[in-house]
């Protein structure tokens, strides 16, 4: 997928006010709310805990989704906050839920993979 540097385009305060370690790279993503189609679009930084995503506006009341991150990694997500933008499209922060040991292990990888692409 071809993205823009959104965070060039949208100023974001990246101060850490998370549990855990984010990394500030854009990884490609896909989700789905329930019943709904699958969409595609980035994730603008990581962490064990959560993800800052670029997304299309949800159904009303969904705050749930499916999310795979890089390809690699599929976990449950619950917005926590957005902040809408033009076109349709929102910045999400999500909080990862329900995480097992092995989705555990599977993000820990991702983020030693984005740390090594970003080095």
């Amino acid at each position: 997928m071809q993205t823009e540097n959104w965070t060039e385009f949208y100023s974001l305060d990246l101060d850490n006010r998370r549990r855990a370690r984010r990394v500030n790279q854009q990884i490609d993503v896909r989700y789905v709310f329930s019943g709904q189609a699958v969409r595609s679009s980035v994730a603008l930084n990581v962490s064990a805990t959560g993800a800052r995503l670029l997304l299309n506006p949800s159904p009303p009341g969904e705050t749930e989704m499916t999310l795979q991150l890089a390809d690699k990694v599929d976990v449950l997500a619950r917005t926590v906050w957005e902040i809408p933008l033009g076109g349709g499209k929102r910045i999400a922060g999500v909080a990862f839920e329900g995480v097992s040991p092995d989705q555990k292990a599977a993000l820990e990888r991702l983020l030693e993979d984005m740390v090594a692409v970003a080095a």
